[in-house]
């Protein structure tokens, strides 16, 4: 008994799979929080670039954020109220 075709054609297959794919990348960037990336190939370079620098000053400031929170919280988990706040000074 012959089974029902899913796809009419190999290039609907394709379509399909690289579908799930994208999507599959766009849950697991949200699930981790990352910004939404650009549809940089449309952009002329000029904002292309442009776009590129903000997208990596907003990963940097978000490493330093949480470099931060995170030395404050040894500093007061170790160090305890004696030596807060010496590392930020």
């Amino acid at each position: 008994m012959p089974t029902h075709k899913r796809y009419e054609t190999p290039a609907d297959r394709q379509r399909a799979s690289r579908q799930r794919q994208a999507q599959a990348r766009e849950q697991e960037h949200q699930h981790k929080g990352f910004p939404t990336a650009p549809a940089l190939a449309t952009l002329p370079s000029q904002r292309r670039w442009q776009s590129l620098m903000e997208h990596a000053h907003a990963a940097l400031m978000t490493t330093q954020t949480e470099m931060w929170s995170s030395v404050e919280l040894v500093d007061s988990k170790f160090c305890g109220d004696r030596f807060a706040g010496t590392l930020s000074s």
